[in-house]
């Protein structure tokens, strides 16, 4: 027999009514890219994970990227668990950047720490620990080498979105973090979505530039970016969730 990981029915059981009355508010007011939904839930979200700065994107995948380009690495190699979902690795290679692969802790599946330090050369720039299952990896180690080796840290917090860590939110400890709002996911919209955090204010700014064609105001491209948008239907079905 198989056994589901999520049941949506239950989910449409209980919200329904709110679904229905949400998704007719988007229709009558037309409003589908951008707007008051997607601002409203970056401040939801801000709020929640008591961060500054939240950047919606269209999925955890396009998050980790941009993630990674934001922080304009200038050694290359980026220390990463080799357990984890492809997304992790093909966002570093994606992003211009080299995936040093460290082997996982038999006890969590999070990246052994015992191995990283033993992995950092003159060419790593940067850390990227995957929190596995809900469960953090060894953050205050990690924060530990990190400093030690003047090395950024990317969380890949898609599967631990509300886990706290020593008082603070998984993907609020590092430089950035990056969540992703899958429908199986513990904040799930109806869709792709994602999300990068960040208290720097430069890598805030760089990413929301990234992710809209490289445009800090329309027309006016600076970098060669993406297009990756949460969708304000999902925007509003996740401020809901929330």
């Amino acid at each position: 027999m198989k056994v589901p990981f999520i049941d949506f029915s239950f989910e449409l059981k209980n919200n329904e009514d709110d679904y229905s009355e949400l998704l007719l508010r988007h229709l009558k007011n037309g409003e589908f890219i951008g707007g008051k939904a997607v601002s409203e839930f970056e401040k939801n979200l801000s709020q929640y994970l008591k961060t500054e700065n939240v950047i919606s994107v269209g999925n955890g995948t396009d998050a980790l990227i941009i993630a990674l380009e934001s922080l304009e690495l200038e050694n290359k190699e980026v220390i990463v668990p080799a357990f984890s979902f492809f997304a992790t690795s093909e966002a570093i290679v994606q992003a211009g950047l080299v995936p040093k692969f460290v082997d996982v802790s038999i006890e969590d599946c999070n990246i052994d720490i015992e191995q990283i330090e033993k992995n950092i050369s003159k060419n790593t720039g940067a850390i990227l620990p995957v929190h596995l299952f809900g469960k953090s990896s060894d953050m205050t180690e990690i924060l530990l080498i990190a400093d030690k080796y003047s090395l950024k840290i990317i969380e890949d917090t898609a599967q631990s979105f509300g886990t706290v860590y020593d008082e603070k939110f998984l993907g609020t400890i590092g430089d950035v973090g990056c969540f992703s709002f899958f429908p199986t996911k513990t904040l799930g919209a109806y869709g792709d979505g994602g999300a990068i955090v960040t208290d720097n204010k430069r890598v805030a700014e760089r990413a929301r530039m990234l992710k809209n064609h490289g445009a800090s105001r329309k027309y006016y491209n600076e970098l060669i970016g993406y297009n990756s948008r949460l969708d304000s239907i999902h925007a509003s079905f996740l401020k809901l969730k929330l």
